[in-house]
Formats: C-alpha cells, sequence, structure tokens
C-alpha cells in the first residue's frame, strides 16, 4: 500500500514539475516508435525545448530534421542542435493546426460547397 502511495506522489509531481524540467533544459529527446504519439514531444516543445524523435509521424508534423533512426542520426542530430542553438519546431505545429488555420480551412470547404 504504502509503495502505491509513494508512486501516486512519483507521478503527480512528475506531472506539476514537467514543464520546469523541459524548460530548464534545451534538447528533448524521445525514442518512442513511430505511431505512438507521445504528448510530452508536444510539452517539450512548448517549453522551449529543441525535439529530437524516432517518430516518424511527429517529423512529419514538425520538421524532417528532428527525425532518427540509428544512434549515430541521434548524435549528429543532437550536435546540429547544439551548434545552432535552440529551435522551435513545434512552430509548423501551431501555424498548421490553429484555430486560425482550422477556420480558413472551414471556411473554404464552406465556400466551395455554395
Amino acid at each position: 500500500m504504502a509503495t502505491d502511495r509513494r508512486f501516486a506522489w512519483y507521478l503527480a509531481a512528475l506531472l506539476i514539475f514537467a514543464g520546469a524540467l523541459f524548460a530548464a533544459n534545451e534538447i528533448f529527446v524521445n525514442t518512442s516508435p513511430s505511431g505512438m504519439f507521445d504528448k510530452t514531444l508536444f510539452e517539450a516543445g512548448a517549453c522551449g525545448c529543441t525535439v529530437l524523435s524516432s517518430s516518424k509521424d511527429f517529423a512529419a508534423l514538425a520538421d524532417p530534421d528532428t527525425y532518427f533512426e540509428t544512434p549515430e542520426q541521434l548524435a549528429a542530430r543532437l550536435k546540429t542542435s547544439l551548434e545552432k542553438g535552440t529551435e522551435r519546431p513545434l512552430e509548423n505545429i501551431v501555424r498548421e493546426h490553429s484555430l486560425e488555420a482550422l477556420a480558413k480551412t472551414l471556411s473554404t470547404i464552406v465556400n466551395h460547397a455554395r
């Protein structure tokens, strides 16, 4: 029973402090496979981290330069990211999936339906 409470406290603390943890770092590496969209990719990016991921799905939304398949590719991406400084790979996602973009798309659809 005590273990369950400690685990629950750990999860709660992790959720509360995740933003601060992401914001305190420049790069976030996620090795979840494609097809498994992990919300931490977006949380880390929203906190200012450069996100590197082994998810092709995330790379298609954010930037192909965020993707790696092998340890060697990850090392190259890390080197490039550290040399260039912190980026905002989520800008593409925000621009293409914002409420403003959705409103424009819906407006186009409605106007073509008339």
